[in-house]
């Protein structure tokens, strides 16, 4: 059956368009879809934690021990859910690239 690419993934997929059917990717997508729930609240946590000072990805990934790939991907759930924001204040990464700065959402 050939679906077009929007509907053969489940919309809580956020990264749906971007691999396109790649089995790893797909994989990759199964096996944290379970740990999604707790992944968002310890972001969430953390980001309440730090209070209006917010954090930037690499920050919450280095505070939580998350892959970045892994905060990336749940933070830019997080936001389209409405329960992130961006503060727009932007901070250096360690690499000097400046990122923007993150806060739950009131």
């Amino acid at each position: 059956m050939n679906l077009p690419l929007f509907d053969r993934y489940a919309v809580d997929d956020i990264c749906a368009s971007r691999h396109g059917g790649s089995p790893e990717s797909e994989d990759a997508y199964a096996a944290v879809k379970p740990r999604k729930e707790d992944l968002h609240e310890a972001i969430l946590r953390e980001l309440q934690r730090r209070g209006e000072s917010g954090a930037t990805c690499e920050q919450l990934s280095r505070a939580l021990g998350m892959r970045y790939t892994t905060t990336s991907a749940r933070i830019s759930e997080l936001k389209r859910q409405g329960r992130v924001v961006s503060t727009g204040e932007r901070r250096p990464t360690t690499t000097g690239c400046m990122a923007a700065v993150l806060s739950v959402a009131y």
